[in-house]
């Protein structure tokens, strides 16, 4: 009775001792079930959600470029859409160019471009134009994270007259094919070029006489003498007028203004345009002959300037007259900078005023 009863008492302390082990184990393989479902269902949930966002991304885009196209069109007539990875033109405005550009509708790109390079483009930008609108410069721009660039040039957008424009390029990767595309307008910016002049202009002429000041006078001939056009041989004239304190001190600052200004116009007659004029004191004046065959012909025109003053005044004032001095120099024989030949011609200068005024000298035979 007593082994009966113990034998009972210990299957269950034995169910009980079973139970309290496999109890937490079981919850513990539910816990780690339901927690591995979770954790697929969330990364499940995850990819569905990147998904969707990319889907999302791609229409957004698509629909901005639609906008983008739509925009385009309406607001500019020249625009080119372009597939640069297959070297194709896109849309109607591939044909109406191609058909401007005498290319029987061609939709090849670099056909196209160097069309236009050759009949609408100004020869000044022509190399330029080629390397910024080359497959390779895009392709390139787009790999280095560049989606857009600008370009300004002088090109012939109706075929007739030349007037400055600006391109606008938008590059993108297309998401329906995987290519690499442009999108580009032209629009004329010629008033605003015009207006930029002015505004350059006026900062560098001297606001009396219209010449170069004496600043962008040497900035310009130091410029050229630098350059491969500068080794060839050059006159420099340094030109005073004489007994100027005398013609402000009894006709007045209003009437020496007046001869500043004809002395200016003579000077800039006298010359020819690529020649460099400028006004770099009171009534000091500086040429730059370029390409220069002689000196003979250096001298003719020294004395040609000269007695092209004589009778400046002429229905002004009866009693004034205007006589100047001029010290010349030759590049590259007396000096290749600005700084050299300016002191070799005011030496010059300064040599034709001791000799009387009214007259010139060549620094070589000082």
């Amino acid at each position: 009775m007593n082994f009966l009863k113990s034998s009972v008492n210990g299957k269950i302390w034995l169910a009980a001792l079973g139970a309290a082990v496999a109890g937490p184990l079981l919850l513990t393989i539910a816990d780690s079930t339901v927690m591995l479902a979770g954790g697929l269902f969330l990364y499940v949930f995850f990819l569905q959600y990147q998904a969707f966002q990319k889907q999302e991304m791609q229409k957004k885009q698509i629909a901005q470029e639609k906008m983008l196209r739509e925009i385009s069109f309406g607001l500019f007539n020249n625009v080119l859409e372009a597939d640069i990875s297959e070297n194709r033109v896109l849309g109607e405005n591939a044909l109406k160019l191609s058909d401007l550009l005498g290319l029987n509708k061609s939709d090849d790109y670099e056909e196209i471009i160097e069309a236009v390079v050759a009949k609408l483009v100004k020869e000044d930008f022509r190399e330029e134009y080629k390397k910024r609108f080359s497959r390779e410069a895009i392709l390139a721009l787009y790999q280095a994270g560049q989606s857009s660039f600008e370009y300004e040039f002088i090109e012939r957008s109706d075929g007739v007259s030349y007037a400055w424009v600006q391109t606008s390029v938008c590059i993108y990767r297309s998401f329906d094919t995987g290519t690499i595309r442009i999108i580009s307008h032209v629009k004329n910016i010629q008033q605003k070029k015009e207006k930029e002049f002015a505004i350059l202009q006026k900062a560098q002429r001297d606001p009396l006489t219209n010449l170069y000041n004496k600043v962008v006078t040497k900035e310009f001939i130091d410029e050229f003498l630098l350059s491969m056009e500068g080794r060839g041989m050059h006159a420099v004239y340094l030109i005073d007028i004489d007994n100027f304190k005398f013609i402000n001190d009894h006709f007045g600052h209003a009437f020496g203004d007046a001869v500043l200004s004809r002395v200016a116009e003579k000077l800039n007659r006298s010359f020819r345009a690529s020649d460099i004029v400028g006004r770099i004191g009171g009534d000091e004046f500086l040429v730059l002959a370029k390409n220069v065959e002689d000196r003979a012909i250096v001298l003719r025109k020294a004395e040609e300037t000269c007695k092209s003053m004589h009778n400046l005044l002429k229905g002004i004032s009866g009693s004034a007259s205007v006589a100047i001095s001029i010290g010349i120099c030759i590049v590259p024989d007396d000096g290749t900078v600005f700084d050299e030949v300016y002191i070799k011609a005011d030496a010059a200068l300064y040599a034709a005023k001791k000799k009387g005024k009214n007259t010139f000298v060549l620094y070589e035979n000082l």
